[in-house]
C-alpha cells in the first residue's frame, strides 16, 4: 500500500501515526485490499478488472448485486487505531475507481428505485453505481477476510463479504438483493463519473476508458460517519462499489464494447497497466480530526463544556436505547445503559 500523509497542522504524532489534533488529510494511492467478490472468480485477490453487474431473476440463485468490488484501506499507520471510536470526527471521505474498459455502460448519476427493475419503467439512460460498507459473515472481519477469504455459499445473500448499508433503524443490513426485498438502499455515495481528464460526463453518456468515478461519501449521516469511525478504530475501512447494470452481452460484434461487456469494469491493484504507472487503482482521500485526550470528555453530552444535570438528563431520556456513535452512549458500547449514567455522574463538574 502507497500512501501520501500530509498535515496542516502537527498537533501531535506516535509512531508515525496521527494521534491528536487539527484536522488531517490523508490520501491512499491504492486499497490495501481489492477484491473482485463474484462466486465464479477463479483468482480471487489478483484479477486485472473486477466487473460489477446485477442478475436479476435467478430466484435466489444469486445475489442481485452478483458482481461486486471489495475495497480495504488499511489506515492504522497513519491514523491511530485502537481509540475509543467518538475521538475521531470525520470530515470529508473521498473514493475514486477507474474504468479498464471503455464505453461499456452508460453513466447515471441517480439512485434508481427498486421497482425499476421490476413493474415502472426506469426514465433516464444506464443504472446506477453506488459506495456502501462492507459487512461481514462466519465470523470474518475486514482484517481476516482481507482479499482472498473464501468467497462462502454460491447462493443469494451467503458471500462472506457482502455490499451493506443502513436501515430506517440504524442497522447494518445486506442491501445485496434490495429489488426482492423491496427497499432501495441508503448509498454511502453515487458515483460520479469524469474523464481521464477530470471533466464531468453528462447523465446518460458512454463512458470512456480511464473514466474515474468519484464517490463523495455522506459523512453528514450520522449512521455512515460512525461506519467511518468504526473503520479507523479498527485500523481499516472496507467499502464496496455495487451496480445492478445487465450482465447479458448482446452485441458481440459491435465495435464500441469489447467482447460485448456490457457494464463496469474496475481496475484493481494488479492490473499491470497501475502497477507500471500507466493507470490508478481504486483511491481514498480522508479528512479527520482526533480529539486529544485531555479535550476528550465523553460525559459532556451535549457538549458544553461541563458536565451537569442536563448532560445526565439527555442520558435518561434516551436510557435503553441502541445507537451507533450517539452522544448519549458515553462509553460507545452501542447501547445507552447504567454505565453510562454513571460515566456521566463520576464526571460531573463540582
Amino acid at each position: 500500500m502507497k500512501s501520501a500523509f500530509t498535515m496542516s497542522v502537527v498537533a501531535g504524532a506516535f509512531a508515525g501515526s496521527l494521534n491528536a489534533g487539527a484536522p488531517t488529510n490523508v490520501t491512499y494511492d491504492e486499497p490495501t485490499f481489492d477484491r473482485w467478490m463474484y462466486p465464479f472468480n477463479g483468482t480471487p485477490g489478483t484479477r486485472a478488472f473486477m466487473p460489477t453487474f446485477g442478475a436479476l431473476g435467478f430466484g435466489g440463485a444469486f445475489d442481485e448485486r452478483d458482481g461486486q468490488v471489495l475495497l480495504g484501506f488499511d489506515t492504522s499507520e497513519d491514523i491511530m487505531s485502537g481509540l475509543q471510536k467518538n475521538r475521531y470526527r470525520i470530515i470529508s471521505a473521498t473514493v475514486t475507481c477507474t474504468i479498464g474498459q471503455g464505453n461499456t455502460h452508460s453513466f447515471d448519476p441517480t439512485l434508481d428505485d427498486w421497482q425499476t427493475f421490476i413493474t415502472q419503467p426506469d426514465t433516464d439512460t444506464g443504472r446506477p453505481v453506488i459506495l456502501t460498507g462492507t459487512g461481514f459473515r462466519n465470523d470474518f472481519t475486514a482484517a481476516t477476510f482481507g482479499e482472498t477469504g473464501p468467497y462462502g455459499g454460491g447462493t443469494a445473500g451467503t458471500r462472506n463479504a457482502y455490499a451493506a448499508s443502513f436501515d430506517d433503524n440504524g442497522d447494518l443490513i445486506d442491501v445485496s438483493n434490495n429489488v426482492t426485498d423491496g427497499f432501495n438502499p441508503l448509498p454511502f455515495a453515487m458515483g460520479m463519473a469524469e474523464s481521464d481528464l477530470g471533466v464531468p460526463l453528462a447523465a446518460g453518456d458512454s463512458v470512456p476508458l480511464n473514466a474515474k468515478y468519484v464517490f463523495d461519501v455522506d459523512v453528514s449521516n450520522l449512521d455512515i460517519e460512525c461506519y467511518l469511525r468504526e473503520g479507523l478504530e479498527d485500523g481499516i475501512i472496507s467499502l464496496s462499489i455495487t451496480s445492478l447494470t445487465d450482465a447479458t452481452n448482446p452485441t458481440l460484434n459491435d465495435p464500441t464494447t469489447l467482447q460485448g461487456v456490457t457494464y463496469p469494469q474496475w481496475r484493481s491493484k494488479e492490473d499491470p497497466e497501475v502497477v507500471f504507472g500507466l493507470a490508478d487503482a481504486a483511491t481514498l482521500n480522508l479528512t479527520v480530526e482526533v480529539i486529544d485526550e485531555v479535550d476528550f470528555r465523553p460525559a459532556d453530552v451535549l457538549p458544553n463544556g461541563t458536565v451537569n444535570i442536563d448532560d445526565l438528563l439527555a442520558v435518561i431520556n434516551a436510557f435503553g436505547e441502541a445507537c451507533n456513535c450517539c452522544p448519549e452512549d458515553v462509553n460507545a458500547s452501542g447501547v445507552i445503559n447504567i454505565d453510562d449514567l454513571l460515566d456521566v455522574i463520576n464526571d460531573f463538574d463540582t
